[in-house]
């Protein structure tokens, strides 16, 4: 059995080898995309919250109330919910059992995320993901409430230059980590879009649901990526509830990202069971609430005036790595102490 498998993985390997040799041009396309949706949507929107969220763990406040870093996970983005319960873990501030269960509930795209992927409905899908969450978090309660979590030492909260520092570093290889797996998940989508995978999956999804080919398509490339989110049609209102759902779910990709972070420590199936819910969720209380914010927003696109759109430029995105890089640098020659790295990456 482990021969067939090595057997497939090699015969993979070397297809997609193939296939970025003869198809150069759709590789660098999809490359393209990826980085740019990196410096104009994910290092903005996720950067100062994984800062936040090490210095949070370095001085010890995220053990003092797990209500406090819930809010903090649903607001902040997907990964700094894992990094912080990974590092409470670590640390032995949380049990194994009580991070793997609260993974599920410690995650949210945060509202940065979900306004820049989003041209419109960003509050309904924000307040529908936190909505879900609030609701997972209660069900979760009433087993805490039979199964008391372990009760850890608490520690003394302590604040320094230094644990700044480390958390800036800390936070730019986090964020190194999630831009190269969404450039590699958008490689691997063009792979299976050019192969027809996404298109046979998309047919069966556009008969079922009643959508046209392109919007099918791109709802599974953002099941496999959620920053592709922003490709699916604007100003379509029907389709917010999916979106809703597709943003509260994740993707497959920030499940990579959270794997990566857990190091095969903690398990991934009650995350991707509770991420399954909170979607369905998300998706049903957005519809429910959808005639209440679409008065608003149906009056705002049809008094929009035309103007030429202009896209957010990537220069301050780019400019920000670079200082990170110096830091790095700096911080390697000023500071002899060697870090722990395991526990806060």
């Amino acid at each position: 059995m482990r021969k067939i498998k090595n057997i497939l993985v090699l015969v993979l390997v070397i297809i997609f080898v193939l296939f970025c040799f003869f198809r150069a041009d759709c590789i660098k396309s999809a490359v393209y995309d990826a980085v740019m949706r990196c410096l104009n949507v994910i290092i903005p929107s996720l950067y100062a919250m994984m800062i936040i969220s090490g210095f949070l763990v370095r001085s010890n406040i995220a053990s003092c109330g797990r209500i406090f870093c819930g809010l903090f996970s649903m607001l902040s983005g997907y990964p700094v919910g894992a990094k912080i319960l990974y590092s409470q873990y670590i640390s032995r501030s949380i049990s194994k059992k009580d991070a793997e269960l609260l993974s599920g509930i410690f995650f949210g795209a945060g509202g940065a995320f979900i306004f820049g992927c989003t041209s419109y409905g960003g509050e309904l899908i924000l307040i529908s993901n936190i909505s879900a969450n609030i609701i997972l978090f209660g069900v979760l309660l009433m087993y805490f409430r039979k199964n008391p979590p372990e009760k850890a030492q608490k520690k003394k909260i302590s604040f320094s230059v230094e644990m700044l520092v480390e958390s800036v570093n800390s936070a730019g290889r986090s964020m190194a980590e999630i831009c190269f797996t969404v450039v590699a998940f958008s490689v691997i989508t063009a792979v299976l879009r050019e192969f027809g995978i996404i298109s046979a999956i998309a047919d069966i999804l556009a008969r079922l649901c009643e959508l046209t080919p392109e919007t099918a398509e791109n709802i599974v490339c953002a099941f496999l990526d959620v920053t592709a989110v922003s490709n699916i049609t604007q100003q379509n209102y029907n389709l917010i509830p999916i979106i809703s759902g597709l943003i509260s779910f994740g993707g497959l990709c920030v499940f990579f990202q959270i794997s990566a972070i857990f190091k095969g420590r903690l398990s991934m199936l009650p995350l991707i069971i509770s991420r399954l819910i909170a979607g369905i969720s998300s998706g049903i209380i957005c519809r429910i609430l959808m005639p209440v914010f679409i008065k608003d927003e149906s009056i705002t696109v049809f008094s929009m005036s035309s103007q030429l759109h202009q896209s957010a430029s990537p220069v301050p995105s780019i400019l920000l790595i670079i200082m990170t890089a110096i830091l790095f640098y700096e911080y390697e020659k000023n500071f002899q102490k060697p870090l722990d790295k395991s526990v806060f990456l």
